[in-house]
């Protein structure tokens, strides 16, 4: 592991940052755990992997938000499958507004689809920014938590994973540009 991130070094000292705000944009969850992984092994401190993350993430958020709120009826009616899942959390939507924009990173899938639920809905925006703000900060911290300790718990079961780093790396690349696909086919229907 230590090679691979000494060849990778440069790059990431450089853009790391800016790679994990854009990340946490576009895929979270994949994103948060490897720069946990990535704090681990020393590429970045946890406070600055954190700030990117949470503002990130918040900007993300916001950016569905602002979405729902300007075009939410035209991309509703644009995406019927976004629509289908629209339908399904528009109760819940209705009764738990504030609990949603605090939890919605939480939740798999609604990320997308509460920012965008809550901007069609006309959400509060400074209560949207307020409470998604807080549920972002606590996610960043459980999820670079985790990946931390994810990082931890390998290397104590595999010990150095000289061998096996390429392929882990490769395995991340492949689910974080599956989830950037994934946002950008919704875009094409």
């Amino acid at each position: 592991m230590q090679h691979f991130l000494q060849q990778i070094t440069p790059f990431v000292s450089e853009y790391g940052l800016i790679i994990i705000f854009i990340g946490m944009m576009v895929e979270g969850t994949a994103m948060i755990l490897l720069t946990g992984l990535l704090c681990f092994h020393g590429v970045f401190s946890i406070e600055d992997a954190w700030t990117a993350s949470v503002l990130g993430a918040v900007a993300g958020d916001n950016l569905w938000f602002y979405l729902g709120n300007i075009y939410g009826s035209k991309i509703l009616n644009r995406f019927p499958s976004l629509k289908e899942k629209s339908n399904r959390v528009r109760s819940l939507i209705s009764s738990k507004t504030d609990m949603i924009a605090l939890s919605a990173r939480f939740i798999y899938g609604g990320a997308i689809i509460f920012p965008l639920m809550l901007g069609v809905h006309n959400y509060s925006k400074k209560r949207y920014i307020l409470f998604d703000s807080i549920g972002d900060s606590f996610w960043a911290i459980i999820g670079i938590g985790l990946g931390y300790y994810a990082g931890n718990g390998i290397e104590a079961l595999f010990g150095k994973i000289e061998r096996i780093e390429h392929w882990l790396f490769i395995l991340v690349f492949v689910v974080l540009l599956a989830g950037v696909v994934k946002k950008i086919d919704i875009f094409k229907k």
